[in-house]
């Protein structure tokens, strides 16, 4: 049993290199990491909601021998960040995806690497 002290998950994913790390996306736009190895309930990992509402989705990366693994997360006011865990969470916002209205009923999309 893992504890959650934010507003429900949103999106689950295990890390290929390391299979006992969990993470976990929450409603509230935090990010947790787990060790399911320890007997531990709390993260190892936490951010607080540094997505502005709902963590749509998150996957682990594996960036090569000098990077590592990386998360990659999306929200959804639309940053995608990528995550780097060797100390603690230290996030890069990698791009903003951006919806864009034409008319009343045409909705187009656009990835802004700002």
């Amino acid at each position: 049993m893992l504890r959650v002290s934010h507003s429900g998950v949103s999106c689950l994913d295990f890390s290929e290199t390391n299979p006992s790390l969990l993470a976990a996306g929450f409603n509230d736009g935090a990010v947790a990491i787990y060790d399911i190895r320890t007997r531990s309930e709390d993260p190892i990992f936490e951010t607080s909601k540094y997505h502005t509402g709902t963590v749509w989705d998150l996957h682990w990366v594996n960036r090569g021998k000098e990077v590592g693994e990386r998360m990659q997360t999306v929200g959804v006011e639309g940053k995608v960040n990528s995550w780097a865990i060797k100390k603690g969470l230290e996030v890069t916002e990698i791009m903003r995806l951006k919806r864009t209205a034409r008319g009343s009923e045409q909705i187009d999309s656009m990835v802004s690497r700002d």
